[in-house]
């Protein structure tokens, strides 16, 4: 939780310090502006504004960056709330580094795929359950033209 939004926590929990390497003593009452938490200050203004219009952030992608600086990737999920006559922001990130690094590996496993089948010097085709063709390289129409 945050007293207010320019200031760290009032409460922390293990994760976190985990995720981060700051321990409590470090993160708590800090700005996190002076932790370097952000990897861009830009998302967390864009993600501030939204929370102070609507009063609550769902899953806003964002990159951070840990005592360490290892960079990692995280949704952070925020509402406003009131108690004891104050104001408080409860946050919630998660770590989708591991995922965010398995979507790019896909992405690039995609990429050596289509490139190798739109250079190959022989036809590459796939068909459906009834015989017709869903899929033809380039090779394979220049070929065909010929015919």
């Amino acid at each position: 939780m945050s007293e207010t939004i320019a200031e760290m926590g009032t409460a922390i929990n293990d994760k976190w310090t985990e995720l981060t390497g700051y321990s409590r003593e470090e993160a708590i009452g800090a700005n996190p502006t002076d932790l370097n938490l952000w990897a861009d200050l830009r998302d967390r203004d864009q993600m501030l504004a939204i929370l102070e219009v609507d009063g609550r952030v769902s899953d806003f992608e964002a990159r951070f960056i840990t005592k360490n600086g290892k960079q990692i990737t995280g949704l952070i999920s925020s509402e406003s709330i009131e108690f004891g006559g104050k104001s408080f922001a409860i946050y919630v990130i998660k770590d989708i580094s591991d995922r965010k690094l398995i979507e790019e590996n896909i992405r690039e496993s995609e990429k050596k795929y289509r490139d190798l089948v739109e250079s190959a010097n022989c036809i590459i085709l796939r068909w459906d359950t009834q015989g017709k063709i869903c899929f033809l390289n380039d090779y394979g129409l220049r070929f065909l033209a010929t015919l």
